[in-house]
């Protein structure tokens, strides 16, 4: 399992709250953000200091970035 930052962000971007998750993959980590964005916009999902994708409310599927699927 890897650490991931969930940055819950206002409409103008700005990082208003962060929620911090163990996942298995960076898959289980946009799930975990979908559930968490509540309120919010958007958020980015972060692992270590790789930027993992967006998500955003309206968003069906991940926008991940990069090939790789799990953290390392």
């Amino acid at each position: 399992m890897h650490d991931y930052r969930i940055y819950l962000l206002t409409c103008e971007n700005h990082i208003d709250d962060v929620h911090v998750a163990k996942c298995v993959s960076d898959k289980e980590a946009y799930n975990e953000a979908a559930r968490v964005l509540q309120d919010y916009p958007a958020a980015e999902i972060w692992c270590g200091g790789r930027l993992v994708g967006h998500v955003s409310g309206e968003q069906a599927e991940p926008d991940l970035l990069g090939a790789a699927l799990t953290c390392v």
